[in-house]
């Protein structure tokens, strides 16, 4: 027993502190390496190591972070890389978590009729005892933060870029990793602080307390036009529901939305937002762009930029731009996010809720096609244009279109065209609408017709849009077909009158040089014809507007008496909704179902199979039989298994892209090489 207290007498004199080891997984080891103030309450270890040769904590280092730094600094191990990193994250902590948490740089509340006076730093009284702002110490907090987020970026640009050791030796460091973390955090809420929520703060040079920031937009014109954005959204702080994947391009530079100002309400009654171009006010360019922001200091060494006060913020158009510019002599890949602007839009406009309000013309608003741009126009690029099917919209191509942005080749060789389309509305209609939408937005981009834009555009059709889409790329006159229950002379008056001659002559979009067909019901289904969709078509309704026209034009032609009762009788202009026009036994089918296309142009098919047959010819997507999709003389036929919905398969897009290379292939826009080295 003495021998037993005497070993406690010797263990207790050593201290308590006996170091244990324990097993922990993969991700708890990754995560403890890379956790830093981004991703947790406290700053990384490696920071905290620093603060420890010093002596101070977290804490009492933002009380006196000026203080604290300069210790910091004046360590004599301390390397330039451990004081520049640790600074910049202490720099954006005291801006995110000690400033920004005072209440001077709370958001400022909206007041109707102020009762509560106890807010003092918030309002002062009048002598009419009505409160009214005291923005002085919100604009002092503000700016503190501001001149803190700006501080985080000249030291962890400098880390980046102006440190002893070159930052290829890094190239495994996961504190460069942190760093440039820090770097874009502080970045994208200097910017957002900056430019957000005043609409009439313009992208222009600024000055801040002794820090001055000159701004240059790249690309100006291409990029803005003649406008400034009202908002500028972080990428990174969006997060998509619904987008298989994010589509980047990884490098230096912070991911922006520029949410652009709406020029004029659409005219479906605002669900939809986009910025009218055409006279007729149903061609739209984004409102929402892709844009890259790269902010540094001045100087050449870091001891220059911490010094100077003076930022240079470029932004660039990462469509037309893939390297920074940081100096004379030195560049960086570009960074951005091309699946934002895109998931912004379609998550800021119920799609599918039009959709069916249009095919149930719930008013009159929903019917006339529209055209969107899904990006600036580019006269070097190609055109996809995209027709979506029955009771549908743009977002039945979200996949493929998002994919479109992923992928090097095809975002830099197209540019995507989304036509919205009322599905109510006879097919025959939908195509002279959409052609004149189509030739009116190429005539706005390109006048002359002089672009690589106006040549060799691809056309992808689902269902009902392929259906459309045969018929946008013909030069069949339909009125032999449609006309024969009237004689010579009847025909002959008949297409002297111009909506008559222009709903049944087709000539097809010379712009287009290839198209697609998905899932398309040339000769009908009869999926049109069964009890539950009888009940729907029933319930669909042509658009007034659309009758009086038709009504209109015939009261127009002065038509005789005779010809008239000859035009009821036959049902020439007895038009039928587009649902009913799907079902084999249609009028529209039986004049179209044997449609040839334009000479020369190259085609595909990719038609859905719920299930294997051993028969192709009986196999079915549940909806559209395979006789009905197949055309002869397509260049390829791809059957996947799956249903009507097809296009949005991982398996049907990879096909789609496969084509969409193939196409720029054989026009000589890229080589077979290029196309393999980027997948």
């Amino acid at each position: 027993m003495a021998q037993l207290s005497m070993l406690a007498i010797i263990v207790s004199m050593q201290g308590c502190a006996v170091v244990q080891v324990s097993s922990r997984n993969t991700a708890q080891s990754l995560i403890e390496q890379r956790d830093s103030i981004l991703t947790r309450n406290r700053i990384s270890e490696a920071s905290v190591g620093m603060l420890s040769g010093i002596g101070l904590a977290q804490t009492s280092c933002l009380q006196h972070l000026e203080s604290c730094l300069q210790q910091l600094q004046s360590i004599p191990s301390t390397s330039d890389e451990q004081y520049l990193s640790t600074a910049s994250e202490l720099y954006l902590l005291h801006a995110e978590q000690f400033l920004a948490k005072r209440p001077e740089c709370q958001p400022l509340p909206i007041v109707q009729n102020p009762t509560d006076h106890t807010v003092i730093i918030r309002f002062k009284k009048q002598a009419d005892s009505v409160p009214v702002y005291d923005m002085t110490p919100v604009k002092n907090c503000q700016q503190q933060r501001q001149q803190a987020l700006l501080s985080s970026i000249s030291h962890a640009y400098a880390y980046l870029f102006a440190s002893q050791r070159p930052a290829q030796q890094r190239l495994f460091d996961n504190r460069q990793v942190q760093v440039r973390d820090f770097y874009n955090v502080a970045v994208s809420r200097f910017v957002a602080a900056q430019f957000n929520g005043q609409p009439e703060q313009a992208i222009q040079d600024l000055q801040l307390n002794d820090s001055q920031v000159s701004i240059d937009v790249q690309d100006h014109g291409k990029l803005f036009g003649q406008q400034q954005p009202e908002q500028l959204v972080a990428a990174d702080e969006l997060s998509f529901s619904g987008l298989r994947t994010v589509n980047r391009r990884d490098g230096f530079g912070v991911e922006f939305v520029a949410v652009m100002p709406k020029q004029q309400i659409d005219s479906i009654g605002g669900n939809i937002s986009g910025n009218a171009v055409g006279t007729a006010h149903h061609i739209y360019r984004s409102r929402y762009l892709p844009i890259s922001i790269v902010m540094r200091p001045i100087g050449e060494s870091a001891e220059q930029m911490l010094q100077s006060h003076q930022f240079k913020l470029d932004i660039y158009n990462p469509y037309q731009q893939t390297e920074a510019k940081l100096s004379a002599n030195s560049t960086q890949n570009l960074a951005a996010n091309f699946s934002a602007p895109y998931g912004l839009w379609l998550a800021q406009n119920n799609l599918a809720e039009v959709a069916y309000r249009s095919l149930l013309a719930l008013d009159e608003a929903h019917t006339e096609p529209k055209l969107y741009l899904l990006e600036p126009y580019q006269p070097n690029k190609r055109v996809i244009i995209l027709l979506h099917g029955l009771a549908s919209s743009p977002e039945a191509w979200v996949n493929l279109t998002n994919d479109i942005f992923g992928d090097p080749v095809l975002r830099q060789g197209y540019q995507v065209w989304q036509v919205f389309y009322p599905t109510n509305m006879p097919m025959l209609e939908s195509r002279l609408k959409i052609q004149q939408l189509i030739e009116q937005t190429y005539q706005q981009v390109d006048p002359q017709r002089q672009h690589r834009a106006s040549q060799q555009s691809v056309l992808i059709g689902h269902s009902m849009g392929g259906v459309i889409g045969r018929l946008l790329l013909s030069n069949t006159d339909l009125s032999a077909t449609a006309f024969t229950d009237f004689n010579s002379q009847e025909r002959q008056r008949l297409l002297q009158i111009p909506e008559v001659k222009h709903y049944f002559q087709l000539k097809a979009l010379p712009q287009v040089q290839r198209a697609v067909f998905v899932s398309s019901p040339f000769r009908g289904t009869d999926y049109a014809d069964r009890w539950f969709t009888l009940a729907l078509r029933n319930i669909i309704r042509l658009p007034v507007s659309f009758i009086k026209a038709i009504d209109d034009a015939m009261v127009r032609a002065r038509i005789d008496e005779q010809l008239m009762q000859r035009i009821t009788e036959v049902g020439l202009l007895d038009f039928q909704n587009g649902a009913s026009e799907l079902s084999q036994q249609s009028r529209f089918m039986q004049i179209t179902s044997a449609l040839q296309m334009k000479n020369g142009l190259p085609y595909h098919s990719i038609m859905g199979q719920i299930a294997p047959t051993a028969q192709i010819t009986d196999s079915s997507d549940g909806i559209v039989p395979y006789h009905s999709s197949h055309l002869e003389g397509a260049v390829s036929e791809k059957l996947i298994e799956g249903g009507h919905s097809i296009q949005s398969s991982p398996a049907a897009v990879l096909e789609l892209r496969r084509i969409l290379r193939l196409h720029l292939e054989k026009i000589g826009d890229v080589t077979s090489q290029s196309v393999h080295e980027s997948r």
